[in-house]
């Protein structure tokens, strides 16, 4: 499997990466010392994971399940649905307390901390999501295109 996504903890020495079939993986850098850690929620492509500063507990979606889990020993603690149709892009806010999902048309921004399931933005017509990133204060920034 292809390596999809992949990052580094803001807290502990180790890089994550995904893969197309939702596989999780992540591995110590010194590796000789320790077994790579492997999660697998997710039927297809893992959309965003967000590991925290503070804490072992981790976030991911694949833009129909929103999981947490530790990452000590990949044991999920919480799962819940996502409602959005076709989701292809997601990102979690630097705290985690915020979620963006995209289609090609339509943005759903959710507050996690608050449970909500999202404000549904309809982008204008012509327009397609490239990206999506929070700032540091929080707010959501996307970045759209006319692909005409």
């Amino acid at each position: 499997s292809t390596v999809e996504h992949l990052g580094a903890s803001p807290k502990f020495p180790f890089f994550m990466g995904s893969g197309r079939k939702g596989t999780i993986v992540w591995q110590p850098y010194d590796s000789t010392t320790s077994q790579p850690r492997i999660l697998q929620e997710f039927r297809k492509e893992t959309l965003a994971i967000w590991l925290p500063s503070t804490g072992d507990q981790a976030r991911a979606t694949d833009g129909k399940k929103l999981i947490s889990f530790s990452l000590r020993d990949a044991v999920v603690s919480e799962s819940r649905p996502v409602e959005f149709k076709s989701p292809r892009n997601a990102c979690f806010s630097s705290s985690g307390k915020r979620l963006v999902l995209a289609d090609s048309r339509t943005l759903s921004l959710s507050d996690l901390s608050l449970g909500n399931d999202g404000k549904k933005i309809e982008l204008p017509k012509g327009q397609t999501v490239h990206a999506l990133e929070f700032h540091p204060n929080e707010r959501c920034r996307v970045r759209a295109w006319n692909p005409g």
